[in-house]
Order: structure tokens, then sequence, then C-alpha cells
């Protein structure tokens, strides 16, 4: 039986999440920085005209990918921080 989708994503993201705040619990959201993927730009939580970000929005984008289908990369989420693991 294989499993995939969100069945696998999620811990797999929850746990890319808490590598994060386990390396930077200092950090919070607005020390993020959101991912246009459309624009490919990146822009702070906190010059963001929307604030309002649910749970499961920001742990995906704490994860580095959020686009259906993509990839995490926890070693490269956690190295975005500046902080040595």
């Amino acid at each position: 039986m294989a499993i995939s989708g969100t069945s696998m994503a999620t811990p797999h993201i929850a746990g890319v999440a808490t590598l994060l705040y386990q390396a930077a619990p200092s950090l919070g959201v607005a020390d993020y920085i959101y991912e246009d993927h459309e624009t490919l730009e990146g822009e702070w939580y906190g010059d963001r005209i929307d604030t309002f970000v649910s749970e499961a929005e920001l742990i995906l984008e704490l994860s580095g990918r959020y686009i259906e289908g993509g990839q995490s990369n926890a070693n490269g989420t956690v190295s975005n921080t500046g902080l040595k693991p």
C-alpha cells in the first residue's frame, strides 16, 4: 500500500516546522520571508497588506516550498535562519 499526497506531506511539513522552531525559537511570523511563486520575489510578512495567515498556510510557507507537488527542504529552511543548528 502506497501513501501519497496530503497523507504524507502533512507529517513531513510538520517535521520541517518543528526543526525550524528548534533552530530559531525566538523568531516570530514577521521574521519569516513570504515567497511569491508567481513573481519569484520574497517579501517580509510585515510588509504584506493581508496579514491573516492560517496555521496550515504558515506551516506550508515555512517549509520553503508550498506549490502543489513541490518538495520541502529541511536543511535549506533551517539554514535560511542564519543560525547554526
